[in-house]
């Protein structure tokens, strides 16, 4: 276990020049900048800390050991590298960032250790194999009076490659935002942030893992609350099966003429001598059809040992009452599945391909492949096409019938599945929520030849409400409605952190809010006009009967010599 507690006490020290706020905790003085936000409030940035040793050499496919202390001041004004990473998911195989890559990033709006103010924790999305914390602009955050702290982890197979032996179980990447989290708690009250306030956040894969800490015994005692936007880690796709994974890992080493399975040590000692890009650039190789799956080296369930992420399935978590018992947001954007609707639907060839083999490509794309049994499988296809496409093949009348599916396959079944969950329980406070404002910039722009009236309110596009995203668009929140909205979900997700209210008494000039009821399934819907509506009942309960969350048995296949098909 790591003991930051053992560092030895920090105080703070603030320079006298505006430029350079310094930070002393156990590790060295930090020295960040004064940044303004559009409102031209004043906030601190000290970003690129190392909180891990850099995970190269003899700590690649290890969990992350903590970072060493330096000497004299550390310049934390210059940012970082990405984690080495190559962004399929637009079939851009291009691979960008380093190895050296585990370091944080914390904004504050003042520097005074008796503030004592909340703190939020956001971990980047990008399907596991992608994403930075350095693409995420801390401004309207900066205007609500809360911490706000983002870091890297380790992504690909660089993060998640499973040997299948105790010297290489998987899950690096999530147990660097173990440490991560733990090394915020030690030492973000030296900035003035509260450790006992400590709520996660994250979109996407980020959602995911957020969901996952609140499981995780490495996680346990030190979050405040959870908000998982677009992803949960009830997800069809959150976890791999082990076995699977040894086997993609087994691809892996195949591809970079390493020894497999027959010689785990030798396999090891192979993958570690490979240059990093190399086995980022072979992973790409491991695609099964088109782009898909998007994310091959995932998130696993590991043998029962005592460094274990997680080794249990989520499902059974929550039921047993071992999650943490702190308040639980989640939702979704009105139009996820848009964005791999107009990548399928705008090439005719492979909408031709998907319908020419429909029950292989629709259980890989909706992503029950992976963890349903044959039979179940099968079973699934059959009532998806029914249900969704009048078991007819796919052209441009079903594109938003397959959006929609696509949306509750991976998005708001397992949403709602986790709500619905913890509302029966009931030891956490469930606030479900809608993203339905469409604004004039969309992450489904990117899509060549889209034109804006053929996707509605595309995955990521409530990051642009959040955080921005100058880079791709500049303008995204200089139209008044598009700026109304932004602080709204600003006052919606601080006041969560602050009070795990999303709507508190004491701010009756905001629609309420109310905690998520798994008898009525209300929603809330984020737009110019915030309403409170009905969630998809018949869409969710369709999902609910598929029997695909009967799924334990597979997740926990480990090498034993069988596979999917055998069981």
């Amino acid at each position: 276990m790591h003991n930051f507690a053992a560092i030895p006490f920090f105080f703070i020290v603030i320079s006298a020049a505006l430029c350079s706020p310094e930070v002393t905790i156990g590790q060295g003085t930090l020295r960040g900048a004064v940044k303004l936000t559009e409102k031209q409030n004043e906030f601190n940035s000290f970003t690129g800390i190392p909180y891990a040793k850099p995970p190269v050499g003899k700590l690649r496919f290890k969990p992350p050991v903590p970072s060493a202390p330096w000497s004299g001041v550390f310049d934390a004004t210059k940012g970082h590298a990405r984690c080495l990473q190559a962004y399929t998911y637009l079939k851009n195989h291009t691979v960008t960032g380093s190895e050296d890559c585990l370091y944080l990033n914390i904004y504050t709006p003042q520097l005074k250790p008796t503030s004592n103010l909340a703190v939020m924790l956001f971990i980047h999305g990008g399907a596991f194999i992608t994403g930075s914390a350095m693409d995420y602009d801390p401004s309207l955050f900066m205007n609500e009076d809360i911490f706000l702290v983002t870091i890297n982890y380790r992504l690909g197979p660089l993060g998640f490659f499973s040997s299948g032996s105790i010297d290489a179980l998987g899950n690096y990447g999530l147990k660097d935002q173990a440490l991560a989290i733990k090394w915020v708690k030690a030492n973000i009250a030296a900035f003035g942030g509260d450790p006992e306030r400590i709520t996660l956040f994250g979109q996407g894969a980020g959602g995911i893992s957020a969901h996952f800490h609140a499981m995780s015994p490495m996680s346990k005692g030190l979050i405040s609350g959870v908000i998982a936007q677009s992803g949960t880690a009830l997800a069809l796709n959150a976890l791999m099966p082990y076995f699977l994974s040894v086997r993609m890992s087994n691809f892996l080493a195949q591809r970079l003429e390493c020894p497999t399975e027959e010689d785990v040590d030798d396999m090891l000692k192979c993958m570690m001598s490979k240059d990093s890009e190399e086995i980022i650039k072979a992973a790409t190789t491991l695609t099964e059809w088109d782009i898909e799956p998007v994310t091959v080296f995932k998130p696993v369930m590991e043998p029962d040992h005592e460094s274990a992420f997680l080794s249990a399935d989520p499902i059974d978590i929550i039921v047993s009452g071992k999650s943490a018992s702190v308040p639980f947001m989640t939702g979704i954007t009105k139009d996820e599945g848009d964005f791999r609707t107009a990548q399928l639907f705008n090439d005719p060839k492979l909408l031709e391909e998907f319908n020419q083999h429909f029950n292989d490509r629709i259980s890989l794309v909706l992503n029950y492949k992976e963890i349903a049994t044959p039979k179940h499988q099968k079973a699934a296809t059959n009532k998806i096409a029914d249900f969704y496409f009048n078991k007819k093949k796919l052209n441009e009348k079903s594109r938003k019938a397959f959006s929609e599916a696509y949306m509750d396959a991976n998005y708001l079944s397992s949403a709602n599945y986790a709500s619905d969950l913890y509302s029966n329980k009931g030891k956490n406070a469930v606030y479900f929520y809608v993203f339905g404002y469409k604004g004039p910039e969309s992450y489904c722009s990117l899509i060549e030849g889209l034109s804006p009236d053929s996707y509605g309110v595309c995955h990521s596009d409530d990051l642009l409400y959040l955080f921005g995203n100058k880079e791709l668009f500049p303008d995204s929140l200089r139209n008044q409605q598009g700026s109304k909205v932004a602080e709204l979900m600003a006052k919606l997700w601080t006041n969560f952190a602050k009070f795990g209210n999303p709507t508190p008494d004491s701010q009756p000039d905001l629609v309420k809010w109310e905690s998520y009821s798994a008898q009525d399934r209300k929603c809330y819907v984020i737009n110019e006009s915030p309403s409170v509506e009905d969630c998809y009942k018949q869409r969710t309960e369709f999902w609910r009967n598929l029997d695909l969350n009967e799924r334990t048995t597979t997740l926990r296949k480990h090498r034993s010599g069988k596979s999917k098909d055998e069981l």
